[in-house]
Order: structure tokens, then C-alpha cells, then sequence
């Protein structure tokens, strides 16, 4: 059994992965502000304070020390100060929650990226100033403030890069985006026809992911993709989902170059990007032996657990569905009721 403190462990996966340590065994420690209400296993203990501010943070901890701390809420370089001058000394491991979203900020990258690209090739020197970049860039800022502690004095860090988690309890509803445009009915509005592709991860492999690495000493001091196996379109993911929900989906194409001239914001489409989004996950697999649970059969789980548990309200995105079909009979007007291929 060891000792685990959580930042970040009451919503979405984070939430996951404390129930899945405390069904195993370790004694798990929460950090929170207690903004969010949750359940977690009774045996879980509580700490009251704010991740982002050292005075905080200091207090909560106190004099405790932890063999493993998960960090899922370290976004910046200041963060990742904060983790090292509190924690430093007094934990054997500390597993830093990162992205797929760091390899945005590089250049001259092609897919699959792995784990060594972000030291081989330049960074783009927009990255630092333009706001598409912000939350990538700070969490490649604190990647590196832990790795140079790692490498000058030993701190025990390994770095999980994730790309788009999908699963129950997901409070972006980003997936859910998408089931509730094919259960209505109407057209479903696909920039670029989405043909770009994905390596998405359930939120239970991303629970593997973290039980792997605490598994394997050696992991101290890497860093590590993960990542579904399968290389899918986000077309062929929306096919997939209607065809899970029983639905027809009426796929619309509209070139991104074209709804951008218009002055439309694609949040309606939120996994649609300027690029595919491949993640090598071949390290994890020689390493830890890593190997995802099949494609369909997290995608039939999570969307069964919305159909029959999710009762909230619908994603702020829909609340204009109107205005994307307006879009697509104007599209279609001018196409001659072609979708664009």
C-alpha cells in the first residue's frame, strides 16, 4: 500500500482514478478547494486549498509527505515551481498530468509525434505571446521546469502527455456535443468534412495510464505518451456514434476556410482542428507494456453511461444550433445543395 495525494482527483477522470487507487489498496489523499461536489470512497482524506497559491497550498499540506503525488492541475512554469519547492524532498514520486496540446507548440513536427520532439525541434516563437498556444505552452513550460529538477537534483518526475479524454462524467461535454446534434436529428455540420485523425483515450486507459506508471520505478525521469491504438478520422468517430446511438447522422461538409470568412466560431465542432492529432504511444508500449482498450468498446460504454446517467443541461455549443443550420442552408444555396464533398 502506498501513500497518494491527488490534485485534482474530484471531477472526470481525476475522479476515476482516486476510486481506482482506493479499490486497490493505497491510502489516497485529495487536495481541493471544495468547489465541486463529489463522491469518493470514504476511506479518502480531504485537504482544503488552492493548488495555484503557495501560501495555500503550504498550509494544507503541512508537515506530510506521500510516496506518489499526482498532479492533474499543474498548468504553467509557476505551478511547477510551486510543486517543487513544497514537495522536493519529502515524496518518492511525482506524476505530472500533461498534453498532446505541447506538440501544437512546436514546429516542423509530422505525425505520429513522440515523446523526444519536443527537445529535437525549435518551439514556435508565436507560442509564447498568441493565446491559441496558452494552455500548451504552459503546461511545455512546466514539463521542462520539472525534467531540468529532474536532471540537476533528482526530482523523481514522470511526465504523462494525454491527447482528448473522452468518458463519463466529462464536464466540458465535448463528446457529448456531437451525440446530442446526432440525436436531433438535423444536420451535423463537419469543418473540413472532418477527415483529420485522432488518437483519442478513454478516461479508464488514462486511469491504466497513471496505475502503469506508479507500477514501474524505471518511469522516473521519462515521459510518456498515451493514447487509444487506433488511428481514427473524426468523421469515421461521428459515424461511429450515431451508428451506437441508432441514429442516422446527415454529415455536412463546410470547408473551415470558408465558415472562418464568415466570422463563424467552430465551437459546435470542438474536436475539429487545423491538423490530425497522432500521438506515438510507442514508448509506453515497450516500457510499461501498454495496450488500450479497444476503440468500440469504450466508445459503447461511455455513450450508453450518458444515454441512461447524464441528466444535466445541454453543452453551451447547442444553445445556437439554429444559427449552424442557418449555416448549412446557406452552404447549401451556394453550392447547389452539395455539402462540399
Amino acid at each position: 500500500m502506498s501513500t497518494i495525494l491527488v490534485l485534482g482527483g474530484t471531477r472526470f477522470f481525476g475522479r476515476e482514478l482516486v476510486w481506482r487507487l482506493s479499490e486497490l489498496g493505497h491510502e489516497v489523499t485529495v487536495l481541493t478547494r471544495g468547489q465541486t461536489q463529489t463522491d469518493l470512497p470514504p476511506s479518502v482524506r480531504w485537504l482544503r486549498g488552492d493548488r495555484r497559491d503557495e501560501a495555500s497550498l503550504r498550509e494544507a499540506l503541512g508537515t506530510r509527505s506521500w510516496d506518489a503525488v499526482i498532479d492533474n492541475i499543474g498548468f504553467t512554469r509557476q505551478d511547477a515551481e510551486i510543486a517543487l519547492r513544497l514537495f522536493d524532498g519529502r515524496i518518492g514520486r511525482f506524476l505530472f498530468t500533461s498534453t498532446a496540446a505541447v506538440y501544437y507548440c512546436v514546429k516542423d513536427l509530422v505525425c505520429p509525434f513522440a515523446e523526444s520532439d519536443t527537445d529535437v525541434f525549435p518551439l514556435r516563437e508565436e507560442a509564447r505571446t498568441d493565446p491559441r498556444f496558452s494552455y500548451g505552452f504552459g503546461k511545455l513550460e512546466a514539463e521542462q521546469t520539472l525534467m531540468a529538477a529532474h536532471r540537476d537534483r533528482g526530482f523523481p518526475v514522470t511526465i504523462l502527455r494525454l491527447p482528448i479524454v473522452i468518458g463519463p462524467r466529462d464536464h466540458t461535454l465535448r463528446a457529448f456535443s456531437y451525440w446530442i446534434r446526432i440525436k436531433d436529428g438535423a444536420p451535423l455540420i463537419l469543418p473540413d468534412g472532418g477527415r483529420l485523425c485522432w488518437r483519442f483515450i478513454s478516461s479508464g486507459d488514462v486511469v491504466r495510464a497513471f496505475v502503469a506508471v506508479l507500477e514501474f520505478p524505471q518511469a522516473i525521469g521519462e515521459v510518456y505518451n498515451f493514447a487509444q491504438r487506433e488511428i481514427v478520422s473524426l468523421r469515421d468517430w461521428v459515424k461511429l456514434s450515431a451508428e451506437i446511438l441508432g441514429r442516422s447522422v446527415n454529415i455536412v461538409n463546410i470547408p473551415s476556410e470558408w465558415l472562418s470568412a464568415q466570422g463563424i466560431n467552430m465551437e459546435f465542432s470542438p474536436y475539429s482542428t487545423p491538423r490530425s492529432w497522432i500521438l506515438d504511444i510507442g514508448k509506453a508500449e515497450r516500457d510499461l507494456g501498454w495496450a488500450s482498450t479497444p476503440w468500440r468498446e469504450w466508445m459503447e460504454a461511455t455513450i450508453q453511461w450518458y444515454e441512461r446517467e447524464y441528466h444535466g443541461p445541454a453543452p453551451e455549443n447547442y444553445f445556437r444550433r439554429g444559427d449552424e443550420l442557418a449555416l448549412v442552408n446557406r452552404w447549401q444555396q451556394l453550392t447547389g445543395g452539395g455539402d462540399g464533398g
